[in-house]
């Protein structure tokens, strides 16, 4: 199987595209935690799937909290949330939650918030709508 490439304008428009999408949903999540937020620029890389479960295996050596969920329409994908132990204990003090199940419910939010404002900014840049399934 070949390995997708992109043309440096490609790689461009795509990276502009997530930057408008990431601003949006870093907008909503900002307002709603009523905290301020800041990002970089989106790094777009075409990986094969041995490469992402390398990067994947290598996350190991931290502790991290993972959720996905599935997006479809036009075009389809899942998007792939990570925290650290360090960023969900802020969160957590943040949000005066008291239990590990109130954080995972956090967690699972706050995936839910970032990829539908991503992906719904996405879609409209681009013309088209999206369906998703609930996060997990």
């Amino acid at each position: 199987m070949n390995k997708l490439t992109l043309t440096e304008d490609e790689k461009d428009v795509l990276q502009e595209l997530m930057n408008i999408a990431y601003g949006s949903a870093t907008a909503v999540v900002a307002d709603m935690l009523e905290a301020f937020a800041s990002l970089s620029i989106p790094n777009i890389k075409i990986m094969t799937v041995s490469e992402l479960l390398r990067t994947f295996h290598e996350l190991k050596s931290s502790s991290y909290f993972f959720s996905s969920q599935a997006f479809s329409g036009e075009f389809n994908g899942e998007s792939a949330f990570f925290i650290n132990d360090e960023s969900a204990n802020n969160l957590a003090k943040h949000l005066e939650l008291e239990n590990r199940e109130d954080l995972d419910d956090a967690i699972l939010e706050l995936t839910n918030v970032l990829t539908s404002s991503l992906t719904t900014k996405l879609a409209q840049e681009m013309g088209t709508e999206l369906s998703f399934s609930l996060p997990s």
